[in-house]
């Protein structure tokens, strides 16, 4: 994916899955995180901010750090994303994205 995740863009992603590759004991393990909320958040003017809410399975949970995520349509792009709870076997995570709003194309 290039350049910014769009709220448009996440909102479209919501009930899909990611998929992430992190190290571990037995060696490398691809880990699936269903993209489960996506929620704006107010910001102030000339700011997009929102944040994903992702579960993954407890067998394999994720440090907080960065992780570069795969999704089938909108491509790799590097998530931080943060252990916020559990949920029986579920690990929940939310990832914040806040940026200036691009600027809009000016025709000439």
């Amino acid at each position: 994916m290039s350049g910014l995740l769009t709220l448009a863009q996440a909102r479209m992603a919501c009930g899909s899955l990611f998929t992430t590759r992190v190290q571990n004991a037995a060696g490398e393990a691809c880990v699936r995180l269903l993209l489960e909320q996506v929620a704006e958040s107010p910001a102030r003017s000339g700011y997009v901010q929102f944040a994903l809410w992702f579960t993954g399975p407890a067998a394999t949970s994720l440090d907080q750090a960065t992780f570069l995520l795969t999704h089938d349509t909108l491509g790799e792009m590097p998530v931080f994303l943060v252990p916020v709870g559990q949920r029986g076997e579920l690990i929940e995570y939310e990832a914040v994205f806040s940026y200036p709003e691009p600027a809009e194309s000016v025709a000439t």
